[in-house]
């Protein structure tokens, strides 16, 4: 899976590594704050991503999402993202006008979804990472702590 399979042809996307995201490095192919990502030791295995739904047009943002099986569009409001996924394992504060509720998803905890909510726009930015990459990232950055 690779961000330029859904936006259109031409688009100019960024590829960077050593791109540092969740405790991990990363293979980093975006546009902004959008991108796919790998992991450095699994570079043919998309892992986790993230979309700004401002920085892709409707069409971009329809593909990634069913693709995903994201039953989610942009401007939800935190009591649909509730409805649909439960109550979230934690919620972020980072800014005072927008909180960052994370979900587990998928049979059997397969996906960590974080997803933006701000106050006036509902739904604006939406990350997933599977859940076994992001346990053994947790692992890894705890044991080099010991």
């Amino acid at each position: 899976m690779r961000l330029g399979s859904f936006v259109p042809l031409g688009t100019e996307i960024v590829e960077q590594s050593y791109f540092e995201w969740m405790q991990g490095l990363w293979l980093h192919e975006g546009i902004g704050f959008t991108w796919f990502g790998r992991l450095m030791e699994q570079p043919e295995e998309t892992a986790g991503l993230e979309v700004l739904f401002e920085e892709l047009d409707g069409v971009s943002i329809d593909r990634i999402l069913k693709f995903m099986h994201l039953p989610i569009t942009p401007g939800m409001q935190f009591e649909q993202l509730r409805d649909l996924f439960g109550w979230p394992s934690t919620t972020n504060v980072f800014a005072s006008d927008r909180k960052t509720y994370n979900f587990r998803v998928g049979h059997g905890d397969q996906y960590q979804v974080g997803c933006t909510v701000h106050v006036e726009q509902g739904l604006i930015y939406v990350s997933v990472i599977r859940s076994d990459v992001r346990r053994r990232l947790a692992l890894t950055a705890e044991e080099e702590r010991i």
